[in-house]
């Protein structure tokens, strides 16, 4: 009597992964988006969530163009064969894999050194390279951020949110808070690998390069960097601008990645931009953090960036001598005092000047 031994694990999900690159090919790319969404991001997805990711990184002029959840769920189950599960319903239900073992699995196939990889299904192997799936998914983040976040003030007296309810309750998008709190991580973690922190060797990367440009069209409005600050300190999630800092100088300065000037220009612009987010988090991060719609006011107009729309704003400095220890006390009498008025000589507004103490 013959004997059947159970099969390998390792063997199992060559076989279920050469079932899926078998498929068509709008198929196999769909489950290979999948899979990355499951193994790189930061946290679990809601299937909401997952669809709005691929739509905007696949098809971004196509955002609003939504599948049902439902469509969407057995669209996803039957692409990526059994290796997911949607744990839920609605909007809801989670997307993850069958198993901690298939992750594992797919993991253990990507390049550990940064070597550029992509799904074969000529060879029925899947592998995803970490510096090319991070930078996919900064891409998918910052799409996001760019058809989604209104370029104006969102909290606040005259912002666009004026109830209670949470923002990322106010924004079209499912994905806009993991998206606006996300793109920087995705970007670090794409330059440096799991181990130690240590840097990859970046090759010619179409997905890296990609990001940066798209990182260059969401620095270049500077109403839309303004709008992501506030959110970001709304949401109690201050940029993590070390990090951003950390991947720019990484990026700019390696002798493997072959980028035209203007991409070069755009690390360095983004160098200098994660330099003013930990000068703006150490001078105002408190206010920020109790009225995140003052970047629109006082924020911008004492703390200007080239890249931000400037308020106005006035400084007002002592005059006296520091260095008089004299107790002489500075009488309470006006220095100036400047009025607007009507035709009518009503006032409209008076700003009035006093000397220091």
């Amino acid at each position: 009597m013959s004997i059947v031994l159970p099969e390998r694990l390792d063997e199992m999900y060559d076989r279920i992964i050469r079932l899926v690159l078998s498929g068509r090919a709008p198929e196999r790319q769909l489950a290979r988006d999948v899979f990355v969404w499951l193994v790189y991001a930061a946290r679990q997805l809601t299937l909401s969530e997952l669809q709005d990711a691929i739509v905007l990184e696949t098809l971004p002029e196509s955002h609003n163009d939504r599948r049902s959840d439902s469509d969407f769920r057995n669209a996803i189950l039957s692409a990526c064969a059994c290796l997911i599960e949607v744990d839920g319903k609605h909007k809801h239900a989670s997307v993850r894999f069958i198993h901690v073992s298939a992750r594992e699995y797919l993991v253990g196939a990507a390049p550990c050194d940064g070597n550029h990889a992509t799904p074969s299904h000529e060879s029925g192997r899947l592998e995803l390279c970490p510096l090319e799936c991070h930078s996919k998914l900064a891409r998918a983040c910052l799409l996001c951020i760019k058809f989604h976040l209104p370029t104006q003030q969102i909290t606040g007296d005259g912002g666009l949110i004026q109830a209670e309810p949470a923002i990322e309750a106010q924004i079209s998008s499912p994905f806009f808070e993991y998206a606006s709190g996300s793109w920087i991580d995705h970007l670090h973690d794409a330059v440096t690998s799991a181990q130690g922190g240590r840097a990859v060797s970046l090759h010619r990367s179409k997905e890296l390069e990609s990001v940066i440009q798209c990182l260059h069209s969401f620095l270049k409005n500077g109403f839309a960097v303004m709008s992501w600050i506030e959110v970001m300190y709304a949401l109690s999630d201050p940029p993590d601008a070390k990090q951003l800092a950390r991947w720019a100088k990484i990026a700019s300065s390696s002798a493997d990645l072959l980028l035209g000037d203007e991409d070069r220009q755009s690390l360095k612009v983004t160098q200098d931009f994660s330099h003013y987010l930990i000068r703006l988090a150490n001078l105002w991060g408190d206010n920020l953090s109790k009225n995140p719609h003052c970047i629109w006011e006082e924020v911008t107009a004492f703390t200007p960036h080239n890249l931000l729309p400037r308020n106005m704003g006035f400084i007002v400095r002592t005059v006296r001598d520091e260095s008089d220890d004299s107790s002489h006390q500075t009488p309470l009498r006006e220095v100036v005092e400047l009025g607007a008025f009507e035709d009518n000589q009503s006032a409209l507004g008076t700003v009035t000047i006093y000397p220091s103490k």
